[in-house]
C-alpha cells in the first residue's frame, strides 16, 4: 500500500470520527471581564496619590524643546510600587479640549508608560508628551490647545479596574511649548 493511500485512509478515519454525532463537546466561551467604571481623580503638581498599590506623583510640567516640529511637554514623574507583586506603570498622555485622544510620547523619555515596576521599586524620570494630532489631519499636531491636561490611567491587572487622574496644565506652559516650534 502506498504511503499516500495509507495517510489518506488515516485522515479519513480521523475526519469521520471528528464529525460523528456526540463525539465533539463544545464549551461556552468564558465571559469577558466586566470592569467597573473608572475612578476619576484630580492630580496636583507635587501631590502624591495612591493608584492601587502605586504611589504616583507628577512633580512638574514644563514646555520641552520640540522634536520634529511637535510641541511637547516635559512631565516629571515619580512612582513607587508599594505592593507585593509587580505592577504596570500608568499610561500617560497630554490631551487638549480639541482632541482628548492624547498625543504621542517620545523615545527620549526617561520614564516609560506601561512598564513593569517590581515590588518596592521607585520609578522616576521625565515623560515627553506631544500635543495631540489635529482631528481632521492626524499627521499634524495641534497648534492650539485649550484646557490641556496630563491624563494618567492606572489599570489593575486582575479586574481591569482603572483610576484616571487628570492634571490641568497652565495655559502659559502650553503657549511656551507651541511657541518653541
Amino acid at each position: 500500500m502506498s504511503v499516500a493511500r495509507s495517510l489518506f485512509g488515516t485522515l479519513s478515519v480521523l475526519v469521520a470520527v471528528g464529525v460523528a454525532p456526540g463525539c465533539a463537546s463544545r464549551e461556552a466561551a468564558p465571559s469577558p471581564i466586566t470592569a467597573p467604571p473608572p475612578e476619576r481623580i484630580v492630580l496636583r503638581t507635587g501631590e502624591q496619590v495612591d493608584m492601587f498599590d502605586l504611589s504616583f506623583e507628577v512633580r512638574s510640567v514644563t514646555a520641552a524643546q520640540p522634536n520634529g516640529g511637535t510641541p511637547r511637554l516635559a512631565v516629571t514623574i515619580r512612582a513607587r510600587n508599594n505592593g507585593d507583586i509587580a505592577v504596570i506603570s500608568p499610561d500617560v498622555a497630554v490631551t487638549c479640549k480639541e482632541n482628548r485622544d492624547g498625543g504621542d510620547w517620545f523615545d527620549d523619555s526617561t520614564w516609560e508608560t506601561n512598564a513593569i515596576i517590581p515590588p518596592g521599586v521607585i520609578s522616576e524620570g521625565v515623560f515627553y508628551g506631544g500635543l495631540p494630532p489635529k482631528p481632521d489631519a492626524s499627521t499634524f499636531p495641534l497648534m492650539v490647545c485649550t484646557d490641556a491636561e496630563v491624563r494618567v490611567v492606572a489599570t489593575r491587572g486582575a479586574d481591569r479596574h482603572q483610576v484616571v487622574g487628570t492634571l490641568a496644565v497652565p495655559n502659559d506652559v502650553v503657549r511656551r511649548a507651541i511657541d518653541a516650534v
